[in-house]
C-alpha cells in the first residue's frame, strides 16, 4: 500500500521513517544509526544524520536530520498522553540576600522570580513558597504579599465587600521582630506550552520598612535574630 504523505509538509518533517527535503521538494528515506537510541533528557551533542534520541523526561522520541542546509533534532512520537499525576518538571528558585522596600504598592521582590515551559498545555502547575517576612517596627503593621504569572495575580483571595488587601501570603507583626516564614501551595492553569514567569511581591504598610529574610535586627549585630532564606518551587503536573 502506497504511503499516503501529509499534505504541505515543511523542510525536515519526518514522517514513517522519511523526511522532507524541500531543496528538492520531494521525500526521502530517513537512514537509521547503527549505533544504540540515545537516551538523556537534555539533546545530545556531536549527533550526526539519522542518530536517535528518546528523551528521559518527557518520553518523546527524535531524529536528528541534515537537510544539506541545516541540522536538528526533529521530533518523531511526542509523549502526549502522560500518566496523570506524573511530575513531568520542577523548577526552583533561592534567594539568600535581603531585600527591603517602603512601597505601599506591592513591588517585586528581586530574585524571587523563575519562568517554567510547559510540556503540555494541559498540565497544572504546582506554585509552592516560603516567604521569609520581616518588618522595621514591632507594632501592628502589616506586610502583604502575592504572586503573579505573567503579571496577574494568582493564588490570591476572593473579593470581599470592603477595600481588604487580597493577597497570597501575609503577616502582621506585633511583639515579634521576625522574620517569619510564611509557606503557600496552589495549582495554577497556564493552558500554554510557551514559557511562562512566575513572581513574588511584597507591599507594606506605611510608615515601616518591610523585609524578605530578615527582620527588625533592633538588638544589633548579634546572633539574636536570624538572617533566613526564601524559595519558590514549580511543578509541571500531567493531568
Amino acid at each position: 500500500m502506497a504511503i499516503q504523505f501529509p499534505a504541505s509538509p515543511t523542510n525536515g518533517q519526518v514522517y514513517q521513517g522519511y523526511y522532507y527535503d524541500s531543496n528538492i521538494s520531494a521525500w526521502k528515506a530517513s537512514p537509521v544509526s547503527a549505533g544504540p537510541v540515545a537516551i538523556a533528557d537534555v539533546a545530545p551533542t556531536g549527533a550526526i544524520h539519522g542518530d536517535m534520541w528518546y528523551n528521559s523526561l518527557d518520553g518523546s522520541s527524535y531524529v536528528y536530520v541534515n537537510d544539506g542546509t541545516s541540522s536538528q533534532w526533529v521530533e518523531v512520537h511526542s509523549n502526549t498522553a502522560a500518566t496523570p499525576g506524573s511530575i513531568l518538571q520542577v523548577v526552583s528558585v533561592i534567594k539568600t540576600d535581603v531585600f527591603s522596600t517602603t512601597s505601599t504598592a506591592y513591588t517585586d521582590v528581586a530574585g524571587l522570580s523563575l519562568s517554567i515551559t510547559p510540556k503540555l498545555n494541559t498540565s497544572k502547575i504546582l506554585v509552592t513558597g516560603n516567604i521569609a517576612l520581616g518588618s522595621s517596627t514591632i507594632d501592628r503593621y502589616s506586610v502583604f504579599g502575592r504572586m503573579l504569572r505573567d503579571g496577574t495575580a494568582i493564588g490570591i483571595a476572593d473579593t470581599s465587600a470592603s477595600a481588604r488587601d487580597r493577597g497570597t501570603f501575609s503577616y502582621q507583626m506585633g511583639g515579634f521582630e521576625g522574620p517569619m516564614m510564611q509557606g503557600f501551595s496552589f495549582f495554577d492553569s497556564p493552558a500554554t506550552t510557551s514559557a511562562v514567569t512566575y513572581k513574588a511581591q511584597i507591599r507594606t504598610e506605611s510608615p515601616q520598612t518591610a523585609y524578605i529574610n530578615r527582620g527588625l535586627e533592633a538588638d544589633g549585630d548579634t546572633g539574636i535574630t536570624p538572617r533566613v532564606i526564601s524559595s519558590i518551587t514549580l511543578f509541571e503536573v500531567a493531568q
